[in-house]
Parts: C-alpha cells; structure tokens; sequence
C-alpha cells in the first residue's frame, strides 16, 4: 500500500507543478482544439472528486487485488493512444480558475492519501469497471487514479512545449 501512497502523492505534486509553473498568459489557452490547461485541470479535479464512489457498495474478491495494475498502467501510459473523456468529467469550455485549480488538487492529494491510509485496498469497489477486464479493486482503483494524473501530466507538458515553440 506503501507504493500507491507514494505514486499518489508524487503524481499530484508533479501535477500541481506543472499547474502553478504554468504561464498565466496561457493558461486558458487551447491549442488545436484540445483541452487548455485549466481544462486539463479541472478534468483531473473532477476525477479526484469520484473518490467517495470508492466507499460505497463493496465486495470481496478472490484474485490478487492489484492483478490487473499492469494492464491499467499500459493503457493510461500509452500516450500515442486517445480515448474519449467520461461524460461527467469532461470540463467547461473556460476551464478552472489556476488558484482555485491548485487549491483544489491540494485537497485531494490529501483526501486520496488519508483514503489508503484507512480503509481495505484489498475490496472491490461496484461500479467501477475497466473495460476488458471488469471489476476494481480499490487497490487497482487509486493506481489508475495515480496513472490518469500522470497521463494528463504529459499532456499538459506537451501543450506547454507546443505553446512556447509558438512565441
């Protein structure tokens, strides 16, 4: 449990960085159509905000309970590939205020952390299914949480190089 606590937290670390390091002049910008970096913000503090799905109904499983982080890792990290947001963690056309965006991503690096910390990783949590693979558990869970921030990592340091090379 040591180690997802740790990718956790570097994950958002290096996130808010790249967030606050971010130039102010283009912040809101989009380049090409995609997500500017406050939408990119605010799809990932919407993700975060899924975390109380992982305390609802709950069942127990007879499998390793992080058998399928490999999978979940080659999918998220696979940055040549692109998929389609959820619904409901798609973000608003002017995407989040940074200060606001910062304060908010502090807060659930927290909540994320105090969540490994006290309850059973080992249980898998209903409703939260990965395709081809089924069921989570909350273990695999916070792992592809850790590898979706580093995912839009990348992608906010890609905008980021694609911007400065503009100017």
């Amino acid at each position: 449990m040591d180690s997802v606590y740790l990718s956790l937290h570097q994950s958002y670390m290096q996130f808010c960085d790249s967030v606050k390091n971010f130039p102010d002049s283009y912040f809101h910008e989009r380049l090409n159509q995609r997500w500017s970096a406050a939408q990119i913000a605010e799809h990932i503090i919407k993700a975060g905000s899924l975390i109380h799905l992982l305390q609802g109904d709950i069942v127990v499983i007879d499998r390793e309970p992080d058998l399928y982080v490999p999978v979940i890792k080659k999918v998220f990290l696979d940055f040549q590939k692109k998929y389609p947001s959820e619904e409901r963690l798609i973000p608003s056309e002017e995407g989040i205020d940074k200060s606001i965006a910062l304060d908010e991503l502090a807060e659930h690096s927290i909540s994320f952390q105090e969540f490994v910390q006290q309850h059973d990783l080992h249980q898998t949590v209903k409703g939260f299914e990965f395709p081809e693979v089924g069921q989570l558990t909350r273990l695999e869970v916070l792992w592809m949480h850790s590898y979706h921030i580093q995912r839009h990592y990348h992608q906010i340091q890609t905008l980021y190089s694609e911007l400065a090379s503009l100017v």
